[in-house]
């Protein structure tokens, strides 16, 4: 199995260098989207409870939203299933450069 150190040097990688599926062997396009894919299912479950009212705007605003800005670009490169209002906060927030995750002061 993988150690952690591959899993996150391999996450670096398709954040920092922007990878998509066809700079990577099948192995780790595999290993990519399995590690994608709990990120994304959470994202999508806070997303899913904001619309419902169980989250307020500030937490998912300033969770939810950067979180969504940071990993959202790699979840479309890597064509991970996404639900379809899901998909359209993606680009939303995408297309309106919020603040990624590391952009803050701290």
């Amino acid at each position: 199995m993988w150690s952690s150190a591959e899993n996150f040097a391999l996450l670096h990688r398709i954040f920092t260098e922007e990878l998509g599926p066809a700079e990577l062997d099948s192995a780790d396009l595999f290993r990519a989207q399995m590690l994608l894919g709990p990120f994304r299912g959470s994202l999508e479950n806070t997303f899913l409870q904001y619309q419902s009212g169980f989250i307020s705007d500030e937490v998912y605003d300033s969770v939810s939203v950067p979180n969504c800005a940071t990993f959202g670009p790699a979840f479309l490169r890597f064509g991970l299933a996404l639900g379809e209002s899901f998909r359209a906060e993606l680009l939303r927030i995408i297309s309106e450069n919020k603040p990624r995750i590391g952009d803050f002061e701290h």
